[in-house]
């Protein structure tokens, strides 16, 4: 959703030992995205992707078009 303390919240709110927390989209430019290496060092993993698993060149005019 593009907000940075939503995603460090989801991050922090994932089980330690095997949680995911998987993040789609971007944050706001020239915001950064951080947290305590602990987070990360338990077990935790962060996943990101700018699409969703949408090829950027093929999906995206398709998205467009069924949006119109």
């Amino acid at each position: 959703i593009g907000n940075v303390g939503v995603m460090r919240s989801a991050l922090e709110a994932c089980h330690k030992g095997w949680g995911t927390s998987v993040i789609v989209g971007v944050a706001a430019s020239g915001q950064e995205i951080a947290t305590r290496p602990f987070q990360l060092v338990t077990g935790r993993t962060w996943k990101g992707t700018a699409f969703g698993g949408w090829k950027s060149v093929d999906s995206v005019p398709k998205l467009v078009s069924e949006y119109m």
